[in-house]
């Protein structure tokens, strides 16, 4: 058994079952420890733009899921762990058709939460500095252990239209104000047991959110640094995000994205909320 073999079903273990998001955007599993956690996501059409390019979604999915394994490895997996909150700085775009590299590793422990840090680079020769990350952890559950372990055969996905294609997210507005739905799909599922989405899928749609309200917008603008706050679980249903333009100044504007659900019986609530800091393209090296 490799190692990636090994983490992935010590993972789906202690969920009860599959983390199909973390299958769907094609992580490897390289090592897993509280001070040294690693990992690899190839390039692959179905986590790229049209254009081919690695978005601020699936950087804050894969800061996500690097956080989620040294919580992990950190509780002996022995605890299910959800997102308290998640700080990204993009520092360099990512080329088309390179995939990334991640290594993490704990910051500080305290009473069932768990910071840690995240560097994420292109997996190409140059290893080239893309994001930074620092994620807050928290024990939702500690099963009983040791769960009986399941069978996990694979799962083919035959989806390979870019990340948040019109088919998943659909966009109404302009640069100021611009709303999006993303419909609920089945590789969205985080636990299993709990039936709760992907936290880095939640991070997504909000970044990928603010990233097209700053292409709408007349100045231009792309993520630089973001937080996502997790404010309630999100369950299989619909999201629906609204985000606003604070500020735009001459290199620096300033947006905020909110995430709701209303699942089935239940009132609309907020799932999550995120604060970002854009800078103007023509200053950030991206077109």
């Amino acid at each position: 058994m490799t190692m990636h073999e090994k983490i992935k079903n010590q993972t789906y273990d202690l969920y009860g079952g599959r983390v199909c998001f973390n299958e769907w955007c094609g992580v490897l599993h390289e090592k897993s420890t509280p001070l040294d956690t690693r990992m690899a996501l190839p390039w692959s059409p179905r986590i790229a733009s049209a254009q081919g390019v690695i978005g601020p979604g699936i950087l804050s999915s894969i800061a996500d899921i690097v956080g989620g394994q040294v919580a992990s490895a950190e509780y002996g997996w022995k605890a299910q762990i959800a997102t308290i909150s998640l700080a990204l700085s993009v520092t360099s775009p990512v080329p088309p058709r390179v995939g990334l590299l991640a290594n993490g590793h704990k910051v500080v422990e305290d009473d069932g939460t768990i910071l840690s840090d995240i560097r994420i680079t292109t997996d190409d020769e140059n290893k080239t500095l893309v994001a930074t990350a620092q994620l807050r952890k928290i024990v939702i559950a500690r099963p009983p252990s040791p769960i009986e372990p399941g069978q996990y055969p694979p799962i083919e996905y035959d989806d390979d239209r870019p990340f948040m294609s019109e088919q998943d997210i659909g966009f109404k507005g302009n640069g100021d104000k611009l709303r999006s739905r993303i419909e609920a799909r089945p590789h969205f599922m985080g636990n299993v047991a709990r039936r709760a989405l992907h936290g880095g899928l939640v991070a997504a749609g909000l970044l990928e959110t603010i990233a097209e309200l700053g292409r709408r917008h007349e100045r231009g603008f792309v993520p630089f640094d973001s937080v996502v706050d997790f404010l309630s679980p999100a369950r299989d249903t619909a999201m629906d995000i609204s985000a606003q333009m604070l500020q735009a100044g001459g290199r620096i504007g300033f947006a905020e994205a909110e995430m709701f659900q209303e699942p089935p019986g239940s009132e609309r609530r907020k799932i999550a909320r995120l604060s970002a800091t854009l800078r103007h393209i023509a200053t950030s090296g991206q077109t």
